[in-house]
């Protein structure tokens, strides 16, 4: 995932711009902004490039704060979870931390700031931590439970199938949900030029 800076492109990885603290902090930010993903994945994008994200860490972002406790709580876990010899607490969390290192964007820069589809593998590990917790609870509890994610997951899917059904509509929506990415506004006018409409384009 190493890329050389040389052909890194700041339109898709911002960060190559970041300079002082904003370089070591937008890390921690990004990280609060997957552990919202993995938590509550509400509002997707399949673009968070150019100024959807930025390279400027801010003190009030909420992100920022959530990144620097999952940074903290995180090792906290991990020893806590060695101490009391619960191996596949620490085998999961491990796993999470070496993937989730891989993507992180802190030690080096990968080809881009941010995106859903890199959190894959580490999100594995959080599932499968989710479900070790479940399997202790009785099953009259997580049963109805795992029925309710199921169907409230089936649902999510089904709304965002039904978008990536209209190319143009799925543009335009994305590109309300990240008005600051370049990406999204290109592709919408790169849409309406292939439709023949070249003045909204």
């Amino acid at each position: 995932f190493w890329w050389d800076r040389t052909f890194l492109d700041p339109a898709v990885q911002p960060l190559i711009w970041a300079k002082g603290a904003d370089r070591w902090l937008m890390p921690f930010e990004l990280l609060g902004r997957y552990a919202q993903l993995l938590v509550m994945p509400v509002h997707l994008s399949f673009d968070y490039s150019g100024n959807a994200i930025g390279r400027a860490a801010s003190l009030t972002s909420p992100y920022l704060w959530a990144g620097i406790a999952v940074a903290v709580l995180g090792p906290v876990a991990l020893m806590y979870c060695v101490l009391k010899k619960h191996w596949t607490a620490v085998f999961l969390l491990a796993g999470f931390a070496l993937t989730y290192g891989v993507i992180a964007n802190l030690v080096s820069l990968i080809g881009v700031i941010f995106a859903e589809r890199v959190i894959f593998t580490p999100s594995v590990f959080v599932v499968l931590g989710v479900a070790v917790l479940a399997a202790r609870l009785p099953r009259k509890v997580w049963v109805p439970g795992l029925a309710v994610l199921t169907l409230a997951g089936g649902v999510h899917a089904g709304v965002y199938a039904a978008r990536w059904s209209d190319r143009l509509a799925f543009y335009e929506w994305s590109r309300r949900q990240q008005p600051r990415s370049m990406r999204l506004h290109q592709l919408v006018a790169d849409e309406l030029t292939r439709a023949g409409d070249l003045e909204r384009a």
